[in-house]
């Protein structure tokens, strides 16, 4: 009901187990720094809005990925997973996506101890610009590779056009914010450096 119809198969059932996989490895990563990695401001706020389609955002996404796979489809049955669906692009695909997962969560943890002292206490909620990593490269490494967990889930259910929907709305996003984010740091760091880039290392 919620993908509408027609449907059609478009992915193979090893496709879609390791995009589930992927993806639902990373939503308990994002949830656990959520609550143990991140340092919010008590004077921040977020509006209700966002929340709301945050949490439906993933929601939609899983049906998504699960939609066009055989079983799911009126009128198929479930495939079974077979050794001969394994390819190079989904290892290749599968490895830029654990590669991109890491390095945000190293990219949140620094941002992090920026308010934390040696031994490991908040001792401020102000901001700072961050360094080490890929901050040394861009000023929201985070966001990108955002974008390329995204990108490499759709790698992997490369047919699957609704993803795509999903892969566009997320790079938009994701530059816009680290565009305003790369501005706001020029504007309020005079010696912020000026080799750096907002999201793509040495382009944009």
């Amino acid at each position: 009901m919620v993908c509408g119809n027609p449907q059609s198969v478009k992915t193979t059932a090893l496709e879609t187990v390791l995009a589930l996989l992927l993806y639902n490895i990373h939503i308990i990563r994002r949830c656990y720094e959520s609550f143990f990695v991140h340092i919010f401001s008590r004077r921040a706020k977020m509006s209700l809005n966002i929340v709301i389609f945050g949490n439906l955002f993933y929601i939609l996404t899983v049906i998504l990925i699960t939609h066009s796979w055989p079983g799911f489809v009126f009128g198929t049955s479930l495939d079974p997973i077979t050794l001969q669906d394994f390819s190079w692009r989904l290892i290749i695909c599968s490895a830029v996506f654990i590669y991109a997962m890491y390095h945000q969560y190293q990219s949140h943890r620094i941002l992090a101890n920026l308010r934390l002292n040696k031994s490991g206490q908040v001792t401020s909620e102000g901001y700072f610009p961050p360094s080490g990593g890929y901050f040394e490269l861009v000023s929201s490494p985070h966001m990108l590779f955002e974008c390329l967990i995204y990108i490499s889930l759709l790698g992997i259910l490369w047919e699957n056009k609704s993803l795509l929907a999903v892969t566009i709305l997320v790079v938009v996003n994701q530059c816009k914010f680290a565009h305003e984010s790369h501005l706001w740091y020029k504007e309020n760091f005079p010696n912020y450096p000026v080799n750096r880039r907002a999201i793509i290392p040495f382009l944009i």
